[in-house]
């Protein structure tokens, strides 16, 4: 029983040791993020800080100091970043409302208002202005990301496609929501490739084949699709043969010749 207490007390002295590190750590990071101007993550570690240990001076303090004018700068930052289809903005913007929902997430743990020393000042923010914004931009701006990767899919662009989707993947996506989300856009992506597949113009039967690149991209367990593939490199070859054989029929042979060609080079 003795050796049961003692464990359990110094599991607990270390665990409040490795806190009082973490702590420690944290604020020395803020205050070399303050200095560097980067006031927001600043903000993010003092009131995690708080969240932990909701008497914390030294965080308490640079929390009622500097809440002011970070959400000030914040909200400057924000409205520079009002381009709703530029992506470059969006990526900016959802950094930030993510580090806005840490703090306000972070505060919601803490004891409010908070008290000074010696309660020379009692201050409580408003937390609640931000709250669902981060979650509502990235529903948003991934619906509109999906909606230019098909619109580039139907103009042939395969690359942009896949920049698109790299982009949801990498931005816009919390790693848990990855493999449905990733579902729901092969199954897009292979519907308008079934389309094509069947088509008796050439040119979008080679469009199909390109795009059977991009599904491997997003799925490479699709048997199916590397055999349809393998499939639309045979059709395609015949239909240029097709082609010739009819450029010939017509006696233009400079097109046959073209078209001869290019059926090797898919055979």
């Amino acid at each position: 029983m003795k050796r049961i207490v003692l464990y359990i007390v110094c599991t607990l002295c270390v665990a409040g040791i490795c806190q009082a590190q973490r702590v420690m750590r944290t604020l020395i990071n803020m205050e070399k993020l303050q200095r560097s101007g980067e006031v927001l993550q600043a903000m993010d570690s003092a009131t995690y800080v708080l969240s932990i240990e909701p008497e914390n001076t030294i965080a308490k303090n640079f929390v009622h100091s500097h809440w002011d004018k970070t959400m000030k700068q914040t909200t400057e930052r924000l409205n520079r970043l009002s381009d709703e289809q530029d992506l470059k903005q969006a990526k900016e913007r959802i950094t930030i409302l993510l580090q806005l929902d840490n703090i306000h997430t972070n505060l919601h743990a803490v004891p409010m208002p908070l008290h000074g020393p010696n309660d020379k000042w009692v201050w409580q923010p408003d937390i609640s202005y931000y709250t669902g914004s981060y979650d509502n931009e990235r529903s948003r701006v991934y619906d509109m990301v999906l909606t230019k990767a098909m619109r580039a899919l139907r103009s042939d662009d395969i690359e942009q496609a896949r920049e698109y989707y790299e982009y949801a993947f990498d931005v816009l996506l919390l790693e848990e929501e990855l493999p449905s989300n990733k579902r729901a856009i092969v199954q897009d992506v292979n519907a308008y490739l079934a389309e094509l597949a069947i088509s008796t113009n050439i040119y979008e039967r080679i469009a199909a084949y390109n795009i059977t690149e991009l599904s491997l991209w997003l799925d490479d367990t699709q048997t199916d699709i590397s055999a349809l593939r393998k499939q639309l490199q045979q059709d395609i070859a015949k239909m240029y043969l097709e082609a010739a054989d009819a450029a010939l029929a017509e006696g233009d042979t400079l097109m046959e010749y073209n078209y001869r060609l290019s059926a090797q080079d898919w055979e």
